[in-house]
């Protein structure tokens, strides 16, 4: 089995990466791709083709310029004949330019091979008792070829794999999407696969498992992922926490059990219960998922205009969603608009998962000064001059008390009569500066 999926990779890659044009190009669908000649010498006159249709044609000495298909997203260089084209999906095959240079006729030629890049790989499972089937994909409609990797050396080539779970394992299983162009990988924690009828519950919830037992409980258990949470026997009783007893409750009229629910409680409820002597069960999977906090939006400027940037603290998985004027969307983390510092409209990022959503919202004009280093001038300024001003208030309370300690002093001699002698005092302030022996002021210190 091992072999035959060897083989079918093989393949696979070979269909991908080796039926392709000689002498080619391969070049990632959205690149502003130049098609450099390198023609020597003045250009008179010339034009470009693409698969034999005229693109564009033009004469330096007449002035003619000529446009007959991607003007919207193409420029030409006059001066030395290059042709940037913005690449679609479609734009695939042989760009041909002829030159006139000096009277002179030079040709160019250049096969391009346009391809999607890959998009970040989704892993999705199938479950059934211990059996999991792990399956990855990309956004249609881009071909990859997909690897797994795992734990203890695993390994495998396809779209889907299949691994029989263990008890509470908690393996994490890689898989990696690539073409020609780019390559990109997601991750999957088996303990995440988790049935398909389960039930997605938010992080902290107060989730109460309802088992809707009709009759008197005698006795019964509940069961996490096979392991005891709590028992009890009603007639003796004797009832025993297992865990999660800091952070439930039990009702024992009607087995219902209560949990606070952490993020790592996603996993398989199950209970008996014995009424009139006849066992019930009852079974519930949940997922827990952290709810998505309100997202952050901010933005940088750069060479193709506004970047604006969604992001959620603390990071959560979630979908986001651009909206804005003229029905613009988007999806991603990010996206990019046009620079107008006039443009008052309003772009709107929504972020949700399972259990939660929110949204935030940005003007662009906010946007306009801030780039990727972006110094935060005001708080520069800010703090300039409140240095300046915190020096202003030393500098004065010095100067002040110069002064004073100068008026004091001059009041002293003024005081003081000529030939006579100043009046001896015990007493002393303690900013006089007065070297007596210690018998004086200090009689009975020791030294």
């Amino acid at each position: 089995m091992a072999r035959k999926d060897y083989i079918q990779g093989i393949l696979l890659s070979f269909i991908l990466f080796c039926v392709r044009c000689v002498d080619c190009e391969n070049v990632a669908t959205g690149t502003n791709y130049t098609l450099k000649s390198a023609i020597t010498g003045p250009i008179e006159l010339g034009d470009w083709k693409h698969n034999g249709n005229l693109v564009v044609e033009w004469d330096i000495k007449t002035g003619f310029l000529e446009w007959y298909r991607f003007q919207d997203r193409a420029k030409l260089n006059l001066a030395n004949g290059d042709l940037s084209v913005v690449l679609e999906k479609n734009d695939n095959g042989v760009f041909k330019a002829q030159f006139q240079v000096q009277g002179v006729l030079q040709y160019f030629e250049r096969t391009i091979k346009v391809i999607d890049p890959v998009t970040k790989p989704k892993v999705t499972c199938e479950q059934n008792g211990l059996d999991i089937t792990l399956k990855c994909a990309v956004d249609d409609p881009v071909q990859a070829l997909f690897t797994w990797s795992g734990p203890d050396g695993f390994s495998h080539v396809g779209d889907s794999v299949q691994i029989t779970r263990k008890q509470n394992d908690d393996s994490i299983y890689y898989c990696s999407a690539k073409n020609e162009e780019s390559v990109m990988s997601a991750e999957f924690k088996l303990k995440d696969c988790i049935s398909e009828d389960c039930e997605n519950v938010a992080t902290g919830t107060n989730y109460t498992l309802k088992s809707a037992i009709t009759g008197p409980i005698e006795l019964g258990d509940w069961r996490y992922n096979g392991n005891l949470v709590v028992e009890w026997d009603i007639k003796t009783g004797f009832l025993e926490w297992y865990r999660f007893q800091d952070r439930a409750q039990l009702n024992l009229a009607n087995g219902d059990l209560s949990v606070v629910l952490e993020k790592n409680d996603s996993g398989v409820f199950k209970a008996q219960f014995q009424v009139n002597r006849v066992l019930q069960y009852f079974e519930r999977t949940i997922k827990v998922i952290d709810p998505v906090t309100k997202p952050k939006v901010t933005c940088e400027e750069n060479d193709q205009g506004i970047k604006l940037i969604c992001s959620l603290v603390p990071p959560v998985e979630a979908e986001f969603k651009w909206t804005g004027p003229n029905g613009f969307s988007d999806v991603g983390n990010t996206t990019q608009i046009d620079r107008n510092q006039n443009d008052d409209s309003v772009y709107y990022c929504s972020v949700k998962n399972e259990v939660s959503e929110e949204s935030a919202e940005l003007n662009p004009k906010d946007c306009f000064g801030k780039g990727p280093n972006e110094i935060n001038i005001g708080a520069v300024v800010g703090g300039i001059i409140a240095t300046l001003g915190f020096m202003g208030l030393v500098v004065t309370s010095v100067f002040i008390h110069k002064k004073k300690g100068y008026s004091g002093g001059a009041r002293g001699k003024e005081s003081t009569p000529t030939g006579g002698k100043q009046p001896q005092s015990n007493s002393h302030s303690p900013d006089d500066e007065v070297n007596l022996p210690l018998s004086q002021d200090a009689p009975n210190q020791i030294v």
